[in-house]
């Protein structure tokens, strides 16, 4: 008995933990220059499947944003010429997420990114990609991986492990029962 029950639970603690992503929620993308002002606005969409925003223009250089549920890539396309971002205050895009399940709790570069950057940070709704003094070569991409907060609901995993716990200690205090009144000759 006590076997099955480490199998169950090594079996419930290995599940995936939930994550409440990106699909669904509604984001506008900008193109950012100098103190966070719209020099573009891209306009907004609701994120699912399938690229958002399939090609956005700047200054005549074409991009492309898709945005998965916990993912944001952005290409710069082929065709284009190798374009340089001014340094300053701020030099670049940003995504903003309205009508998300959990706030945004992290963010982190791709390793297999090929687009040079100069920053990326987040808030709670909003995703920074600071591209000033860098030069960009056609046909790279740039993958940031986002991360959010968990909900309040529990995870599927706790909640049987609660339950499993609860049933071994019952399971183990009916043993010790019937092995004290067998012992005390009842």
């Amino acid at each position: 008995m006590m076997k099955f029950v480490c199998v169950l639970c090594a079996m419930f603690i290995s599940t995936a933990p939930a994550f409440a992503g990106l699909i669904g929620s509604t984001v506008n993308a900008d193109y950012n220059f100098d103190s966070h002002s719209v020099f573009v606005d891209f306009g907004s969409g609701v994120v699912s499947n399938g690229v958002e925003f399939p090609i956005v223009t700047e200054s005549g250089h074409t991009f492309s944003f898709d945005i998965t549920d916990s993912s944001i890539i952005i290409n710069y396309l082929p065709g284009n010429t190798v374009i340089g971002f001014t340094g300053g205050v701020f030099n670049g895009f940003e995504f903003v997420f309205t009508n998300l399940t959990s706030s945004i709790s992290g963010v982190t570069v791709n390793s297999s990114s090929s687009m040079a950057y100069h920053n990326v940070s987040f808030n709670s709704a909003e995703v920074f990609v600071d591209l000033g003094g860098v030069f960009v070569s056609p046909n790279r991409q740039l993958t940031i991986d986002v991360g959010s907060t968990n909900s309040a609901v529990p995870e599927p995993a706790s909640a049987y492990l609660v339950l499993i716990g609860f049933c071994a200690s019952l399971a183990h205090g009916r043993r010790r029962y019937h092995a004290f009144k067998s012992a005390a000759g009842e």
